[in-house]
């Protein structure tokens, strides 16, 4: 036996115990990554996240472990999944080295590529897009614009992002948390960022949040059933810090809807949904849409002395609001009597036959006073499936400013209900007491009130100083939003802040449905107001004009649109200034 034989036959204590520890230390790596990436008791995956992500991602973890404890078929998947907080570099080695399954990037210098595009990854790894996570661009109210293409928003995002300062003067970048009525949040690409657009993804502007992994390891089954599960509405609420037990709505009010003269003729031409051809998918699909019902429908009455206008429409026109989606109407104007007593009663069955909600008119005073209060479930919330679902209760209360008027001398019988009579309820700024307690009333059985107004002097594109006055008392009383109509004009939009609360006053929405065929009655808007139990959150304009007694949207860069929303958005603000008063 040679030397050579004997060492190698009889190794030494020191050798045996090196090799050991080898072999161990190789059977532990071995056993870790086995842990990593496969699934089964014990077996728990590592995934990275990135620090910006990691409060939304343990958010997202805990709720999703909580679901899925409750639904057999994911249990048995594993819902073990472990969570550390990783920068870029590390994360890269760790998915190199197979001690990481996976790296939920948010944002990243690693995945650079803009939302729905293909990131450019080192070679090996692959990537799962899950959801965009918001940024939101704000700049003081009021704004002349506040619309955006999605190109020039996201080098606003960077130039903000890397230089702390925006290209565009008075724009911030924040977060669905930061949304409050004096800010204006900006439409991008024409999607205005809320609660349901944020979660449905047509809001584009953010960060992609993509999950990255070792293309030839894949992901564990927990990892895989986690990021579907990212991907489905309840995921991406849980993302973005959407609460289902703090619903949000989104609320489309217009102004004055008339289905009689020239657009009856119109609609007698081209069909009963004409006037509503270019807008009724669009206000069917918001949670809420009220308006004022201008003429009211029936078929029986006298036509009241004296009057010289005179409003009714065909009973099956109401087929247009069904259509519309809409959910209320006021009926507190000078036109909902032009036929008299009989033929309101019959207005009021027609809506009520439709499932139309009316308020601010009644059989008697104490019924106009009444608010209708609506309890509405936000689509958003709907599309996660929960049940029991929660829901927004709001209210509406309408008055008229002319419920006083009489049309003739000799009958001096005017449209304001009585304890005995039907009518409107009347606004009187010399009795606003009643509407305090009425406003006080509809709290106590709502998280939101909005009060319609019917108000203002004729053809005037800027409000009174009763209207203003009348606003601030009914904001402080405790309403949320106060619309207003009447004028036939679109007048101001203003925030209206008190020692009780601050709301939203829109002093006229103008004409919606009307064959007047003046420029500034032709101008005319939807106001999207998102709401919670907190009051207003953000707000919109979404300017309209009327051609042929049809209402269409504008077209995206022309120049009436910011002439326009300029006008609509420092109207008030400009009268206020003038009076020498400042805006709130």
């Amino acid at each position: 036996m040679t030397k050579g034989q004997r060492n190698g036959g009889h190794r030494s204590p020191g050798t045996v115990v090196l090799l050991s520890l080898v072999i161990v230390a190789g059977t532990a790596l071995a056993a870790f990554c086995a842990r990593v990436h496969e699934p089964g008791p014990g077996r728990t995956p590592f995934l990275l996240v990135c620090p910006a992500g990691r409060a939304a991602a343990t958010r997202a973890l805990r709720t999703w472990q909580s679901q899925a404890g409750k639904a057999s078929t994911a249990v048995e998947a594993g819902t073990a999944v472990r969570l550390v907080v990783a920068g870029e570099e590390e994360a890269l080695r760790r998915l190199g080295q197979g001690t990481a399954a996976a790296y939920l990037a948010v944002g990243s210098d690693l995945v650079p590529a803009a939302p729905g595009q293909a990131p450019r990854l080192p070679v090996g790894l692959a990537s799962k897009e899950l959801l965009v996570e918001p940024i939101l661009l704000f700049s003081d109210f009021p704004t002349p614009m506040a619309e955006i293409n999605l190109d020039l928003a996201r080098q606003v995002v960077k130039a903000i992002q890397e230089t702390g300062r925006s290209p565009l003067p008075g724009l911030s970048l924040g977060t669905l948390a930061d949304r409050r009525p004096d800010r204006q949040a900006w439409t991008v690409a024409g999607v205005f960022p809320g609660a349901a657009t944020c979660l449905d993804g047509s809001y584009r502007l953010g960060h992609p949040v993509r999950l990255i992994f070792d293309r030839a390891r894949g992901l564990p089954p927990s990892l895989q059933s986690f990021a579907r599960w990212l991907t489905t509405p309840a995921g991406r609420a849980s993302w973005l810090g959407l609460d289902p037990d703090q619903p949000e709505i989104r609320l489309a009010a217009v102004g004055d809807i008339m289905l009689d003269r020239g657009v009856a003729r119109a609609m007698k031409f081209h069909g009963v949904f004409y006037p509503l051809s270019d807008l009724a998918e669009r206000l069917a699909g918001y949670d809420l849409t009220v308006g004022n019902l201008e003429s009211p429908f029936g078929t029986s009455g006298e036509r009241v002395p004296g009057k010289g206008i005179w409003f009714q429409a065909d009973p099956g026109a109401v087929k247009l609001l069904l259509k519309a989606g809409f959910d209320a109407v006021s009926l507190a104007n000078n036109h909902t009597l032009d036929y008299g007593e009989e033929a309101f009663l019959e207005n009021l069955s027609v809506l009520d036959q439709a499932a139309v909600g009316h308020f601010g008119g009644g059989r008697d005073l104490a019924e106009a006073r009444r608010p209708l209060v609506l309890t509405v479930c936000p689509r958003w919330i709907a599309s996660l499936m929960l049940n029991p679902r929660p829901y927004l209760r709001v209210a509406f209360l309408g008055y008229s400013e002319l419920a006083d008027v009489y049309w003739s001398r000799e009958t001096r019988w005017s449209f304001a209900a009585t304890p005995y009579r039907p009518g409107v309820a009347p606004l009187r700024p010399h009795d606003f007491a009643s509407i305090e307690e009425d406003i006080r009333a509809a709290r106590r059985q709502a998280e939101v009130v909005i009060v319609y107004y019917h108000w203002g002097r004729e053809y005037e594109d800027r409000p009174t100083r009763v209207q203003k006055e009348l606003a601030r008392r009914t904001i402080a009383a405790g309403a949320d939003l106060v619309l207003g109509a009447h004028p036939h004009t679109v007048q101001g939009v203003e925030i209206v802040t008190t020692p009780e609360r601050r709301g939203l006053v829109a002093y006229s929405l103008g004409n919606f449905i009307m064959d007047q065929p003046w420029w500034a009655t032709r101008q005319s808007m939807i106001l999207e107001v998102d709401l919670d139990r907190t009051g207003v959150r953000g707000f919109r304009i979404v300017p309209l004009e009327i051609d042929e007694a049809k209402p269409h949207p504008l077209e995206p860069g022309r120049a009436t649109v910011v002439a326009y929303a300029w006008h609509t958005l420092l109207s008030a603000a400009a009268a206020w200034k003038e009076a020498g008063q400042p805006n709130a």
